[in-house]
C-alpha cells in the first residue's frame, strides 16, 4: 500500500517540477481534508514533494479553497491568502534518515560525531534549504567489523584482485 502512496506523491511531485519550471516558486504545499488527514499520508507527500506541507484548519476545506481559485481566476481576490489564517497554521516538513556504515575501530567518538554532525547538516542543505527537517529526521552510523565490508560476504581487501582483473582490458590480437 506504500508504494502506491509514494506513487501518488511522487506523480503530484512531477506536477509540482513542471510549475516550478514554469516559473512558480513553492516552498509549502498547502491541502485541506481527505486523505490528508493520515499522517502517514502527509509525511509520504511532504518528504516526496521535498516541501513542507501544511493543511487547513477543520472547516477550511476543499470547497473553501475551490472558492478562492475562483475568485482568484475571476479577478475577486488579489491573493490566495484570503480566508485562512495560515500563519496558524503548522508546516509538516520533510524528514530524513540517512544510513553509514563505517568500519570499526576507524574513528574516535569525536570524529565519528562530528561526521554525523556534518551529514545532517547536508541533508537539511539538501532537502530543506533555508528551512528545517522533521525532528524525526536523523542519520545511523554502524560500525562492522573489518572483515564483515564487500558483497556476498567477501571483504574490500578480498575483492582487489578481482577488481583489478575486470580493469585490465584483454590482450588485443
Amino acid at each position: 500500500m506504500r508504494s502506491v502512496l509514494e506513487g501518488v506523491a511522487f506523480s503530484q511531485r512531477q506536477g509540482l517540477e513542471m510549475m516550478r519550471a514554469a516559473g512558480a516558486a513553492a516552498s509549502v504545499a498547502r491541502g485541506a481534508g481527505g486523505g490528508l488527514t493520515s499522517p502517514v499520508w502527509r509525511q509520504i507527500l511532504a518528504d516526496a514533494l521535498d516541501v513542507g506541507l501544511q493543511l487547513a484548519s477543520p472547516g477550511q476545506g476543499a470547497a473553501r479553497g475551490a472558492a478562492v481559485l475562483a475568485g482568484l481566476g475571476v479577478g475577486a481576490y488579489a491573493s490566495a491568502e484570503i480566508g485562512v489564517d495560515w500563519s496558524a497554521q503548522p508546516v509538516q516538513r520533510p524528514t530524513a534518515w540517512l544510513e553509514i556504515c563505517i568500519t570499526a575501530g576507524t574513528n574516535t567518538d569525536v570524529q565519528k560525531s562530528a561526521f554525523i554532525e556534518a551529514a545532517f547538516a547536508e541533508l537539511q542543505h539538501q532537502l530543506a534549504p533555508g528551512g528545517a527537517l522533521e525532528a524525526a529526521s536523523y542519520v545511523i552510523v554502524h560500525e562492522l567489523p573489518a572483515g564483515d565490508w564487500g558483497y556476498g560476504g567477501r571483504t574490500q581487501q578480498a575483492r582487489r584482485p578481482a577488481a583489478s582483473t575486470l580493469a585490465t582490458p584483454p590482450p588485443v590480437p
